[in-house]
């Protein structure tokens, strides 16, 4: 041990300073790369995650969030051959989450299939001043996994690894979780890649949805308040000016006068139906969908024997439109559809002149149901999951049309036994056929002495399958 002339302190020698250190740092210098190896697995144990922290807790919304995410993205689109790929939107969304915390995430874009099969995102993160900060290409790939199966190892990892190049930021994003070899990998070798894991992209949607639920309020708030968005502060149930609690406004009165506005609260999103589900088929491209619905249809009638004339006193409608997302949508649906099969069950036809022009182009001739003709409805809801469509739904969009032309027929058979095979049901129809009935049978209806005639009344169901 010597002196520094300049300084008048100690000058340590490296034996010296190697007394000082601590006694992990001194046997990692003593005793080589065996006690380097012990220290990795010692820092690993705390930075390796178990397989039950990388999932959601049951119950709560990321867990919920998550199933989600899964059953659209990897259950949904396979019909298509290509849905889990589809995740990779989403991921990149779920990297800007995390990134942003230390840096600033730009989404980029979704690269083409490479020749084995892959698809990567593509971002950039900036580090660092706007003007003159680090920018660095971020390279992310995904894997939409079942909640409940098998991790992710190292092998997947490799690919994502393997393709970034110098100054590359890596991500992986997976809905379930990361293996201890591949997580002790990752660190033992110092690779630039985030994991992501299914628990964390189960709150990253929530936090997303409820982050763009929020900016709507603030935005209220801000018009209600006479003040600038980044002024304000959302905390303890309410929204105020920095530094002036009383001056705000309860919470549950932002999102009141935002319903008012402009209506329900929430976080937007879209669901587009596989590519391809209608094959070559002319047609294909128009109204396809993963998964149609099943209803049940119920008609009571009753028909006038004297002058064919049908009213349509009730119809009951069962429909299996999957998982029913909005309630007020699927009854609303189903009406419309029980009302448009009435009309083209009596109502509607498009008459032609023999030269072939239409003589009923106006909706003076061309009848179509009004509100009295609307009969009683009673629609219920069978739910049911559906892995190919959008959180377990199916379409409700016109399917339940389907059965109500078949039901009415059938009712009007039950009721005066004419079986009209032509639409629209028109009483010039029934008339000729209970005539029919009446050469053929000599127990044909009666008109009645009075001058009235017995209605006949039937109830039949119709079923779209």
């Amino acid at each position: 041990m010597g002196v520094d002339r300049g300084t008048a302190r100690p000058r340590l020698d490296p034996r010296a300073c190697l007394n000082l250190a601590p006694a992990n740092w001194r046997r990692w210098v003593e005793h080589g790369s065996s006690v380097i190896d012990r220290i990795r697995q010692s820092v690993s144990r705390y930075s390796v995650l178990q397989p039950s922290d990388q999932r959601p807790d049951v119950g709560t919304p990321a867990e919920e969030a998550l199933r989600a995410v899964v059953n659209h993205y990897k259950t949904g689109p396979m019909l298509a051959g290509v849905g889990e790929h589809r995740f990779e939107g989403l991921a990149s969304e779920v990297v800007g989450t995390y990134m942003n915390e230390g840096g600033r995430y730009r989404k980029g874009w979704i690269t083409k299939r490479s020749g084995d099969g892959g698809i990567d995102f593509v971002g950039r993160l900036d580090l660092g001043a706007v003007d003159n900060g680090l920018k660095l290409v971020v390279l992310g790939q995904a894997k939409c996994r079942g909640v409940d199966s098998a991790g992710t190892g190292r092998l997947d990892l490799a690919r994502t690894v393997a393709r970034l190049s110098r100054g590359w930021v890596g991500a992986f994003v997976t809905t379930g979780y990361y293996t201890i070899q591949a997580q002790r990998e990752v660190i033992d070798d110092r690779f630039p890649l985030l994991l992501v894991n299914g628990r964390q992209v189960g709150e990253a949607v929530v936090r997303n949805a409820a982050l763009r639920v929020k900016e709507q309020l603030l935005d209220i708030a801000a018009s209600e308040l006479g003040c600038e968005v980044s002024g304000l502060v959302a905390r303890d149930g309410r929204i105020y000016p920095t530094g002036r609690p009383v001056a705000g406004m309860d919470w549950a009165v932002a999102a009141r006068k935002a319903f008012a506005k402009s209506g329900p609260l929430v976080g937007l999103g879209s669901y587009t139906p596989p590519t391809g589900l209608g094959g070559d088929f002319k047609g294909s491209t128009v109204g396809t969908s993963p998964a149609y619905s099943f209803s049940t249809v119920v008609a009571e009638v009753t028909v006038d024997l004297e002058t064919g004339f049908v009213t349509v006193d009730r119809v009951t409608d069962y429909s299996d439109a999957g998982t029913v997302i909005n309630p007020l949508t699927f009854h609303g649906q189903v009406e419309g559809s029980i009302v448009m099969g009435l009309g083209e069950t009596l109502m509607e036809d498009t008459v032609t002149s023999a030269d072939g022009r239409i003589v009923n182009p106006n909706l003076h001739d061309y009848l179509i149901p009004t509100i009295r003709d609307v009969p009683q409805i009673h629609s219920v809801a069978v739910e049911s999951y559906e892995p190919h469509g959008p959180f377990g739904a199916k379409e409700i969009g016109e399917g339940s049309l389907v059965p109500v032309l078949g039901a009415i027929a059938n009712a009007i058979y039950d009721a005066c036994g004419v079986r009209v095979t032509e639409l629209p049901i028109t009483p010039e129809k029934i008339l000729r056929g209970l005539a029919c009935n009446r050469e053929r049978s000599d127990s044909a209806p009666l008109i009645n002495s009075r001058g009235h005639s017995p209605v006949q009344k039937a109830t039949l169901s119709g079923i779209n399958q």
